[in-house]
């Protein structure tokens, strides 16, 4: 249409009045209609309105008052993470607290995924082992320091503790160290070892059970079936090895558990409980360091020995 207009203003100039009989039409005789188009378009209800945005463009409300009232009003989807470790409820019980108190007392130590190692002299343990170390025993076992209780285990001697009996231990040995051979030694603290782990009540009631190997053949298979377990699977000197004992009911089994040094440190409790088989260690302890042990670890190892030898 532009086109067609602009040789009609040029014709015109060119020829003047004298119209062709093929005249282009008076642009004003032909008025063409506006195109209309309606489309819907979806209210959202998370827009501020234009009254309130205009007030709130004049306004003297900071940037981060704006983007506050604007989150108010949009709705989000909320997502939260917590990554925080499982520490103790003591405030001070944490891994910076047991690096820094070794660090400050100048003991060097390795540090892996879960615990922190260390070495310390043995003699500091005579009080708690009940024998004196001989002088020429310089060994120094390895204490494993656990990072997120603070629970320590020395796997060498068998000797465990707490956090506050470890602190007491390095603070009294360091204390001995610095003074004079004239002066009187302090007493070193008495730890757990696992010669008092298990108590005299259980040890009494396992030695009251009847052994495996005294079942007959029919018992054993009665205990199998309590305990869910298939006949060809099992032999009464595989429970024997590991020194199974069985109650009058047989329906529950204790096996000791034997640390690597020969001495029983707890029991593996297998038994019915309300029609299903439950296992547990016994002594039960929240904070207990030796428990669950590897069973059968120490008949392993005996049984290689004696292989080998």
């Amino acid at each position: 249409m532009r086109t067609s207009r602009f040789l009609y203003a040029t014709r015109k100039k060119i020829l003047g009045n004298h119209h062709s009989p093929s005249r282009m039409p008076d642009s004003t005789a032909c008025v063409l209609p506006t195109p209309f188009v309606h489309r819907s378009v979806p209210v959202r209800t998370n827009i501020i309105a234009s009254s309130d945005r205009f007030s709130a463009t004049c306004s003297k409300e900071t940037i981060v008052e704006k983007a506050r009232k604007f989150n108010a009003i949009c709705v989000k989807p909320k997502r939260s993470f917590n990554k925080g470790p499982d520490l103790p409820n003591a405030p001070d019980m944490n891994v910076f607290h047991f690096k820094k108190f070794l660090r400050t007392k100048g003991l060097e130590y390795e540090e892996s995924h879960s615990c922190l190692s260390l070495n310390i002299p043995k003699h500091i343990l005579d009080d708690t082992l009940g024998e004196a170390a001989a002088p020429e025993d310089i060994s120094t076992p390895s204490v494993f320091i656990n990072k997120k209780t603070g629970n320590f285990v020395i796997p060498g001697c068998g000797v465990t503790g707490s956090w506050s009996e470890f602190e007491s231990l390095i603070i009294t040995w360091l204390k001995n160290r610095n003074l004079k051979r004239t002066d009187s030694k302090l007493t070193y603290p008495v730890l757990c070892s696992i010669e008092s782990n298990v108590p005299h009540k259980l040890s009494s009631y396992y030695r009251e059970l009847t052994s495996v190997g005294d079942l007959s053949d029919s018992d054993f298979k009665h205990l199998l079936k309590n305990l869910k377990l298939l006949r060809r699977d099992f032999e009464i000197k595989d429970f024997v090895q590991l020194e199974a004992r069985v109650n009058a009911d047989l329906n529950e089994v204790l096996f000791p558990v034997r640390y690597t040094s020969g001495n029983v440190v707890g029991y593996r409790k297998i038994f019915i409980e309300n029609s299903d088989v439950s296992e547990v260690n016994v002594p039960f302890s929240a904070n207990s360091a030796l428990l669950p042990f590897p069973h059968g670890l120490y008949e392993a190892g005996s049984s290689s020995n004696s292989s080998s030898s």
